[in-house]
């Protein structure tokens, strides 16, 4: 069994370890349905990576379902023709790696703010939306060690704060 499937996985960048999560992602937006819908509306999705060392402890599916479900609240929240970024960024001063899911959209109301990780919480109960995406990320996020934060400004911004996976030297 790999590294990836013991729970270490060498999650968004450096090689083989972004083409690897890239890849693995294409494959799941595909699955779910997301690819489909992204080209429906044409929105731009945009991976970046800084190239540094992004390893962390974290377990792949989860890892996944983060990554699902702040992509598909921002599909939901862009207009045609707009754009989202995925962005996975290391931060050595914080211990920590970053991804980072900024999206084109209207933003988030400031009055709902305080709400969005609230289990059953959703402004999208027309659309199907059950208000569980945002309240099981953070969890996951919190199991792993992280935190979520969200902000907005021309657009919404949810940044997951993971602790880098420490090397064992020093």
């Amino acid at each position: 069994m790999d590294a990836a499937r013991q729970g270490y996985y060498r999650a968004f960048g450096g090689a083989p370890g972004l083409d690897y999560l890239l890849s693995d992602f294409r494959v799941a937006m595909d699955a779910r349905g997301l690819d489909g819908e992204i080209r429906r509306k044409g929105v731009a999705i945009e991976l970046t990576t800084d190239g540094a060392d992004h390893t962390i402890d974290a377990d792949e599916d989860q890892l996944q379902q983060i990554v699902l479900n702040l992509v598909r609240n921002a599909l939901a929240a862009t207009p045609s023709a707009g754009r989202i970024t995925v962005r996975i960024e290391a931060v050595p001063a914080a211990g920590e790696v970053w991804l980072v899911v900024r999206d084109t959209g209207p933003g988030i109301p400031p009055a709902l703010a305080d709400r969005l990780f609230e289990p059953f919480f959703t402004t999208r109960a027309a659309e199907g939306g059950t208000g569980l995406g945002l309240a099981v990320v953070r969890a996951i996020v919190r199991e792993h060690g992280g935190a979520i934060t969200a902000s907005s400004s021309e657009g919404a911004e949810f940044t997951v704060r993971f602790p880098a996976r420490s090397t064992g030297v020093g």
